[in-house]
């Protein structure tokens, strides 16, 4: 047996551990949720125990956004609707930059540290 913070674990590499099912419905679960839940293992000479394991469901990396460049090189930077991120930032030669960030709302507004950005003026 194992103990780490406070929980005990088997050695899982010579456990022959046969099988491991789960007690009762599995709980709905959506990206970022832990829950812990009772399983019931079967090890290979029959014997079986109940424990709990926890399940953790991990965020789904990012979809890359589209991106379009016309003839004249302006470019036009697409995100997925329902997993392109939250914000896009575009550094200036001058150090600063320009963040695009979408609200909870569904609408995109502009940020940034140029001057530009506060008065709809050209930024280099």
């Amino acid at each position: 047996m194992l103990l780490k913070n406070g929980v005990t674990k088997k050695h899982t590499k010579n456990s022959g551990i046969k099988s491991v099912t789960s007690v009762g419905t599995l709980p709905a679960l959506t990206a970022g949720d832990t829950k812990e839940i009772p399983v019931t293992i079967t090890y290979g000479d029959g014997s079986q125990e109940t424990t709990k394991v926890t399940l953790k469901v991990t965020k789904a990396a990012p979809t890359a956004p589209a991106v379009g460049q016309w003839q004249n090189g302006n470019l036009k930077v697409t995100p997925a609707a329902d997993n392109g991120g939250d914000k896009i930032e575009i550094p200036l030669k001058g150090n600063g930059t320009v963040t695009v960030k979408k609200g909870t709302d569904g609408n995109w507004t502009v940020e940034g540290t140029d001057s530009g950005v506060k008065n709809h003026k050209r930024i280099d």
